[in-house]
């Protein structure tokens, strides 16, 4: 029995499918992983210089401009005149360098950061304290965004991650300093 070019042709165009199919996940899952390592080491790298600059200034956050208030937020979207955060590369909080994902570090206060629990993580958060904030997309990135988020939870240590929302996370710096 042969086959004739119509059982051909629809073999053919399932194996096609087929291959394409495993091609396209192959590189979501490339995309992915790689994401996730690119963003975990830029939050390392972080967490590791705002211990260095605590240890040579005695404080986590640099003063304000007007010299009075220690910075709250960094990098501050909405502050004309912001302070460079001496030790700490920028360049680390692009949201190109974290696929989309925004980062910000914040020193916490109780009353301004009703959201983030003091008792989110294991060992409760001290007013002054650096946290990272993770903003997530809405619409088809934040998918995207989600994903990489999951891969990454993985590769941090443990406890570390905490979801306030479902476009909202906080990261303890504090773990990644410890270990």
């Amino acid at each position: 029995m042969s086959w004739t070019k119509f059982e051909l042709t629809m073999i053919s165009l399932a194996l096609l499918l087929g291959f394409s199919m495993i091609s396209y996940r192959s590189y979501q899952h490339y995309y992915y992983e790689s994401a996730a390592e690119q963003l975990v080491a830029n939050i390392g790298k972080i967490a590791s210089s705002v211990a260095n600059y605590e240890k040579r200034t005695g404080r986590y956050f640099p003063i304000s401009a007007d010299g009075e208030a220690f910075v709250r937020l960094y990098p501050d979207p909405f502050d004309s005149v912001s302070v460079d955060f001496q030790g700490v590369d920028a360049a680390l909080f692009d949201r190109g360098n974290n696929n989309g994902i925004v980062l910000q570090l914040v020193r916490f206060d109780l009353a301004r950061d009703r959201p983030v629990s003091v008792h989110l993580f294991e060992t409760p958060y001290q007013v002054g304290e650096p946290y990272l904030r993770l903003l997530l997309q809405y619409g088809s990135q934040g998918q995207v965004e989600s994903e990489i988020l999951i891969r990454a939870q993985s590769r941090m240590p443990l406890f570390s991650l905490g979801e306030i929302d479902d476009h909202y996370y906080v990261v303890d710096l504090r773990r990644f300093l410890d270990g």
